[in-house]
């Protein structure tokens, strides 16, 4: 016999609005976009996310088109002049810092981080499909130096919904959080777990404090299962997508506009490397050392 509190439609909105009037956020949320099953509350399947969009882009501001250094090596530098393109690297290349796993643990997310039969957990498989590519917050470098000599100017342009650049979150999830609050009234309230869509994709977007130099902004893109024609490319344990420089593409479009080096020993190379792009319209601008 189900003895579980009554999720209707009606109960739903006016709880929800009832035990999160007391926050300023509360106002930004349409809780009539609810509805329950006997085990979870979820957002309407309908086609309409906007209960989910609100919800992460209140946590994690959604960044338009923007123009920002990216570092690297000179190695890479080489690659992609040779191949016109750039790599964006499967999420599960970092799970070793605390990707996923820190949003997992903070808001107790356990069936992504419990074993399977095969030992692997769901948030392994989930790390395969989701890439990335770092960048920084603003102009002045900090530690980033530490990737590579060389950054990029890239402009980066999202198509739709189909590429998220968000700047990443360090600290510990506040207690008024909305998920957790969220998560918390599902439980206390209805007796269920509350499941909003993208969950699984937005834990890339938080990682452990003691990264927080890095002052990371993140473009991700993910890839929706076996439906999805996004190439993946393996060399080794590396995945990961290519994105043609200066051109269309249905995720993202990436124009790199400017390098950068800031070892002298190889401003020779670079210059001629750079050189080699200049169908792309890129310019080797000069590094100080006011930059480092």
């Amino acid at each position: 016999m189900n003895t579980k509190p009554s999720a209707d439609s009606y109960s739903l909105q006016k709880i929800f609005k009832e035990e999160t009037e007391q926050y300023e956020w509360s106002s930004l949320f349409d809780f009539s976009r609810l509805t329950a099953t006997d085990a979870v509350i979820t957002e309407r399947p309908d086609g309409d996310d906007s209960f989910s969009t609100t919800l992460w882009n209140y946590c994690f501001p959604p960044i338009a088109s923007t123009s920002r250094w990216h570092y690297t090596k000179l190695s890479t530098l080489r690659s992609i002049a040779q191949t016109r393109s750039i790599r964006l690297h499967a999420v599960e290349k970092r799970m070793g810092e605390g990707e996923l796993t820190s949003f997992a643990g903070q808001f107790g997310l356990l069936g992504y981080l419990t074993p399977k039969s095969d030992g692997r957990r769901v948030i392994d498989d989930l790390a395969r499909d989701l890439f990335y590519l770092s960048l920084a917050s603003g102009d002045e470098p900090g530690p980033l130096w530490s990737f590579g000599e060389v950054r990029l100017r890239l402009l980066i342009e999202p198509v739709l919904q189909r590429a998220e650049i968000r700047q990443i979150r360090y600290s510990e999830i506040e207690v008024s959080h909305p998920f957790r609050v969220f998560k918390k009234i599902a439980s206390d309230r209805f007796d269920r777990f509350f499941t909003p869509k993208g969950v699984s994709r937005i834990g890339a977007f938080a990682l452990p404090f003691y990264l927080d130099e890095e002052a990371e902004v993140r473009l991700l893109v993910k890839k929706f299962g076996d439906e999805d024609t996004t190439e993946v490319n393996i060399s080794g344990q590396d995945r990961y997508i290519c994105v043609p420089l200066n051109k269309e593409h249905d995720r993202v479009k990436i124009k790199l506009l400017e390098v950068q080096c800031s070892d002298p020993t190889a401003n020779s190379e670079v210059a001629q490397i750079v050189a080699s792009m200049a169908d792309l319209g890129v310019q080797l601008t000069e590094f100080t050392e006011h930059q480092r």
